[in-house]
């Protein structure tokens, strides 16, 4: 909507190789997906008619984590990349000369504040609320805010299951896990706190299997 669009996931994302003549290609010191997006969000300044197109009728398929440990060690990086893209590599392009207007109000609301400030508020949050009021009172406070999140996701779900899903005798079984989301999504924000606290000082970007060492090393950032 709007011409707006976070990222192109490289498992469901095609480009077209004009464009990435256009802007090099990936670079040094992370293979992330955002790289590339980012690139091309720089020219919609300048360029009225460039868009990227959504499909939202293909299904595509790819690889995931099998275990939890797994999860949140990818999640390590890929949170750690996007604080290194966004935060260090892009910040002085991050402009509505470059990115036109939507776009950037975008990328300030979705990935600075959502992705890159809101982890550190709830983290630091929840320490506060535990050492300042009983256990008992932030218990009984968390449960409401669970149950909130619960019915949302129970409303999306049940929304998406009317009006989506072309394949619904197999999307179905996910409603057992609508429980257990918030406290997955819980967890998930606490470790991106801990990605980008580790990207910001030990430069984890240049922890990568993407290019060899002395390649990455020779990076500008």
């Amino acid at each position: 909507a709007f011409g707006i669009v976070n990222n192109i996931s490289g498992a469901f994302g095609v480009f077209r190789k004009k464009i990435l003549d256009l802007i090099g290609g990936w670079d040094t010191g992370t293979a992330e997906d955002l790289d590339i997006t980012t690139r091309i969000k720089q020219y919609f300044g300048r360029n009225k008619n460039w868009k990227i197109v959504f499909d939202p009728y293909v299904i595509g398929h790819t690889d995931v984590p099998e275990t939890f440990l797994g999860y949140f060690k990818q999640r390590l990086r890929w949170e750690g990349d996007l604080f290194y893209l966004i935060g260090r590599k892009y910040l002085d392009n991050i402009r509505p000369r470059l990115l036109n207007w939507a776009n950037y109000i975008s990328t300030i609301i979705i990935i600075y504040f959502m992705q890159i400030i809101l982890p550190f508020v709830i983290t630091f949050y929840t320490i506060y609320l535990f050492y300042t009021l009983p256990d008992a009172y932030v218990l009984a406070l968390y449960f409401m805010v669970y149950l909130f999140y619960v019915f949302v996701l129970f409303t999306y779900f049940l929304l998406y299951c009317l009006l989506v899903s072309d394949r619904l005798n197999k999307d179905i079984i996910y409603f057992l896990y609508i429980p257990l989301f918030p406290f997955f999504a819980f967890f998930s924000r606490i470790n991106a706190a801990l990605a980008i606290t580790h990207s910001v000082i030990n430069k984890s970007h240049l922890d990568s299997s993407m290019a060899p060492w002395w390649v990455l090393k020779k990076g500008k950032f």
